[in-house]
């Protein structure tokens, strides 16, 4: 899991340039909330606004998790967003 965290921040600062903790948070790790549906990370920009990236979990276990928790989602890439 902390992979897949580590992954979410690091997609949201290279979309938002330099991110913080939002609400009052002490860390980037305090601000996931987790869902069946996915892992959401909320954070605030520069210009501080709130943002959420969401990251979609594998389909199932013997896909590739590289494919899936990029934070965008799936079949829609970076540049249409």
């Amino acid at each position: 899991m902390q992979l897949i965290k580590s992954r979410a921040i690091r997609k949201a600062v290279k979309l938002h340039g330099p991110i913080t903790p939002c609400s009052g948070r002490d860390s980037l790790s305090d601000c996931f909330t987790t869902e069946i549906n996915g892992l959401y990370l909320w954070f605030n920009c520069k210009d501080n606004s709130t943002r959420v990236i969401k990251s979609y979990p594998p389909l199932n276990r013997s896909e590739n998790t590289e494919t899936f928790w990029r934070g965008e989602p799936r079949g829609i890439p970076d540049n249409t967003l």
